[in-house]
């Protein structure tokens, strides 16, 4: 509101507070007031003081105000659009609520945090998203965090001053994510990338999440919470290309690096461990339910996983087996004919390579307990198939068949 010394003249300007001025020259209709656009200049120059001293003085109120203790402060820092109008210089004016106004702001004690302290803004995360909701879950996730609540707004304030960046944002003509304090779900993916990292590792661990957090919060729990504000508030980008998917190893990785486990046991798990392959590294954590319609890198279940360490051992054979090789063959041998209903794959060892053949269980007899049929492995250096199976070291390959009768029957030996 603009006041000349004759009758008051109402001006919109990019101010959330009243502007009285008996040194304001109006225009001629007295329907606004010269700044920049008057071929008077001492009309612009003085109504453009008035202005910045306007400024100057909301600044000023607004650190009363939160140092004051009251609440909403971010109704004085939030700055309206700028509309053109035939008086106005808008360059003029974004340039001046820029640096007298919004940067002043930004490092004035206007901000009360959870304590109840004042904070300047840029030394603040106010917390930045499209809803009110997103605001609220985001500012939840971030209080999580040990360091968090002193530098956050006031829970029932983040809203506010999120608005309030919001118009800082307009007026600058940018991106909100710009401004240091300005925290989306894109920076917090990002923290959590950087700072579950030590001593220059390529992934994040878990347990250097957990200690981020306050001691009251499972890391598991709080990263799931992330994935479901990132996929409802627009990030999912974010969870594909940042490191910040669980594995089954404890490291946090790219969703895009890492398969939906389909309920792979935990025995094949080990027996690819005991081959040099650590496939929970390359599987998702089982307790990420918000990811769980993520396809990521694609399924991997037990057929997938039991031919491959079939590979594993055939190549592991090429190379002078050695005790750890017939340990770790039986133990894949005896998980396999333990299924029922499944694919059945039979390893027989020998000298050179390792011979493979694919039957099915269905119709198999064998009790499920235990392998403890007398029928032996016929020809030279047989040996009877009981709880464990011993390899020949000499034998000479052969397919190994289903058989009603026997459990286990090979060919021509």
């Amino acid at each position: 509101q603009s006041v000349s010394s004759v009758t008051p003249t109402y001006v919109i300007l990019s101010c959330t507070v009243v502007i009285n001025s008996l040194s304001f020259a109006p225009t001629e209709s007295r329907d606004g007031i010269y700044l920049g656009q008057s071929g008077n200049d001492t009309a612009n120059i003085n109504n453009q003081a008035v202005i910045e001293e306007a400024c100057d003085l909301l600044v000023g109120l607004l650190r009363f105000v939160a140092s004051s203790g009251c609440r909403d402060a971010h109704l004085l820092a939030a700055v309206p659009a700028i509309h053109e109008r035939d008086w106005l210089n808008s360059g003029w004016l974004r340039k001046c609520l820029k640096e007298r106004l919004i940067e002043k702001v930004r490092q004035t004690s206007a901000v009360l945090n959870e304590p109840g302290e004042e904070i300047p803004p840029d030394n603040l995360e106010l917390v930045f998203a499209e809803t009110a909701e997103g605001v609220e879950t985001l500012w939840d996730l971030l209080d999580a965090w040990q360091t968090d609540r002193e530098i956050l707004p006031r829970r029932n304030e983040a809203v506010g001053w999120c608005n309030a960046v919001k118009s800082w944002a307009e007026i600058f003509g940018c991106e909100v994510s710009s401004f240091d304090e300005a925290i989306d779900g894109q920076k917090l993916s990002s923290c959590v990338e950087a700072e579950t990292k030590k001593d220059d590792e390529e992934f994040g661990r878990l347990e250097n999440l957990q200690h981020l957090l306050r001691e009251d919060i499972c890391a598991v729990e709080w990263l799931n919470r992330l994935y479901a504000y990132l996929l409802d508030n627009g990030f999912d980008s974010v969870i594909r290309t940042r490191s910040i998917v669980l594995d089954q190893d404890g490291y946090l990785d790219k969703l895009s690096n890492l398969h939906r486990d389909q309920d792979i046991v935990k025995e094949l798990k080990d027996i690819a461990e005991l081959l040099d392959w650590n496939i929970r590294q390359e599987l998702r954590d089982t307790q990420l339910t918000f990811l769980g319609n993520e396809i990521g890198k694609g399924d991997r279940d037990n057929k997938y996983v039991a031919e491959e360490l079939i590979k594993k051992l055939q190549e592991r054979a090429a190379k002078n087996p050695d005790s750890d090789f017939e340990k770790t063959s039986v133990r894949l041998f005896v998980w396999i004919v333990a299924q029922e209903n499944g694919t059945f794959y039979a390893v027989s060892r020998c000298s050179q390579r390792v011979t493979l053949t694919v039957g099915e269980l269905s119709s198999w007899n064998m009790p499920k307990r235990t392998m403890s049929d007398p029928s032996p492995l016929s020809g030279r250096g047989q040996k009877t198939f009981s709880r464990s199976l011993t390899f020949s070291r000499h034998a000479t390959p052969c397919p190994a068949t289903f058989s009603r009768r026997h459990p286990i029957q090979c060919g021509r030996h």
